[in-house]
């Protein structure tokens, strides 16, 4: 085990390592299948979350590893499962694993890797396996109540809870088993939990606002999912919510029709509501922050505090770096 100092933490040599214990495992999974081409894509990833459990831990040690193996291993799982709701056809680049396999297969493989997200977290601890387990279960939840809502406009507080689920619950199970390898530990993580929950907000409604604009057509490159966005999947995001809201919009429950009343408003019906939301999304970082600030000196561990101060305040900048407070005739346009 060696110990990081903040400032030298080598995010760099974790994610390498990480992604070779991925690779490692989703070959173990997928060989008996004959479906090991697909562990690459697999393993590939930004691995947010779990660059946030290193940071939290300030050390490299194989047990961190593996706990953020685990943690990669479930939210793979969940993207799969996702992608076949949706039935997006493009993940970071590349077709998903359904369009490669079948729905029947890849559901099946999500499956297989959920349970071994579990297990490795279960050989951990009994500890690591309720966190995981009440990481699943909140995931599901959350996905379960997106799927009932498909197609019609969500009020703001159930933007709120699906995204509590989808986007935070994850990235708090980064947090938890980073400060459970962490040498202070165990610390108070009510400060720190809210924090990363009001960060997840923060970062879904940004996504939001990128996802539309580049929907507008106005965002120039596209993302991951290339030309699948969320109005063309039917989920009506927190932008929408707004646009109904402020314009009397009406919605019906059949997606396609929704999507041809929102392709039909100008680019200035559409400004307003991309601007509130990106507000909202700085309002959930401002109070991240203050709930750090808060941790810093109620968590009983401030050096572990101060490093996951610093893991935010790269991230609250790498979101205003996108540009999204800009108005729409300020970028280039292209045909919509």
């Amino acid at each position: 085990m060696r110990r990081l100092a903040p400032e030298s933490v080598d995010l760099t040599e974790f994610a390498s390592l990480l992604t070779s214990e991925l690779e490692h495992e989703y070959l173990l999974l997928l060989v008996p299948y004959g479906l090991e081409a697909h562990a690459p894509s697999l393993a590939a990833g930004r691995l947010i979350r779990s660059r946030l459990a290193a940071t939290a831990a300030g050390l490299l040690s194989d047990r961190l590893i593996r706990r953020c193996a685990a943690l990669e291993m479930m939210h793979t799982s969940t993207l799969i499962h996702d992608d076949i709701l949706d039935r997006g056809t493009v993940r970071r680049g590349l077709p998903t694993l359904w369009k490669a396999v079948g729905r029947e297969r890849a559901l099946l493989i999500g499956n297989l890797v959920a349970a071994r997200a579990l297990a490795i977290a279960q050989a951990d601890s009994a500890e690591a396996a309720n966190v995981f387990l009440e990481t699943w279960q909140r995931v599901n939840v959350a996905q379960l109540r997106e799927v009932n809502e498909r197609g019609r406009v969500k009020d703001r507080a159930a933007h709120v809870g699906i995204s509590i689920g989808k986007a935070s619950a994850a990235m708090e199970l980064g947090l938890v088993i980073g400060c459970m390898s962490s040498p202070g530990w165990p610390v108070d993580l009510t400060h720190l939990r809210e924090a990363v929950r009001e960060f997840g907000l923060g970062f879904q409604f940004a996504d939001d606002v990128e996802d539309v604009r580049a929907w507008l057509g106005a965002s120039g490159p596209r993302r991951s999912k290339e030309a699948e966005f969320d109005i063309d999947l039917g989920n009506l995001t927190l932008p929408v919510t707004i646009l109904a809201e402020s314009a009397g919009v009406r919605f019906e429950p059949a997606g396609r029709r929704s999507v041809q009343v929102l392709r039909a408003l100008s680019l200035e019906d559409w400004e307003p509501c991309l601007q509130a939301t990106f507000r909202i999304a700085l309002d959930h970082l401002d109070r991240a922050r203050w709930h750090l600030d808060r941790a810093e000196e109620f968590s009983g561990d401030r050096e572990l505090a101060r490093r996951v101060i610093e893991w935010a305040d790269e991230m609250i900048e790498s979101v205003r770096r996108k540009g999204l407070d800009m108005t729409l005739s300020e970028l280039p346009q292209v045909a919509r």
